[in-house]
C-alpha cells in the first residue's frame, strides 16, 4: 500500500486501493465511533500499525486524509442510524487537505 501525497490511495504496483467492509466489521463495529466503526475496522486490517479513523466524508490513515465515495458516506450514515447495512467494497478516493499536521507558510 502506498500513501503518496495528493493522490489516490494505491496498493502494490500503484493500482488503486480497494477496501472491503466485511460482515465481521459490521457485527463488531460501533455506531458513531470514529475509531470503531466498520470502515475504521476495515482500514485497520489493511493498514496494521497505522492510526485510522473515519468520519462521514473522510477517512484518516496516519496523518493523511482521504475522501470517501458518496455510497460509503451513505453506508456510514445508515450504520450510525441503526439501519441495516451489507458488506461492500469500494475504491479509496483522493487525498484531501494534505497532512493533518501540515503548517501553512
Amino acid at each position: 500500500m502506498v500513501l503518496s501525497k495528493g493522490s489516490a490511495l494505491t496498493g502494490q504496483g500503484g493500482t488503486p486501493m480497494d477496501i472491503t467492509i466485511k460482515d465481521e466489521d459490521i457485527e463488531e463495529g460501533k455506531r458513531r465511533d470514529f475509531y470503531g466503526c466498520p470502515l475504521a475496522r476495515a482500514l485497520r486490517r489493511e493498514f496494521p500499525g497505522q492510526v485510522v479513523g473515519s468520519g462521514n466524508a473522510i477517512a484518516w490513515i496516519g496523518l493523511r486524509r482521504y475522501a470517501l465515495p458518496v455510497a460509503v458516506q451513505a453506508f456510514i450514515l445508515a450504520f450510525d442510524a441503526g439501519k441495516p447495512v451489507s458488506p461492500c467494497s469500494f475504491r479509496m478516493g483522493q487525498e484531501v487537505f494534505g497532512r493533518a499536521n501540515q503548517r501553512r507558510a
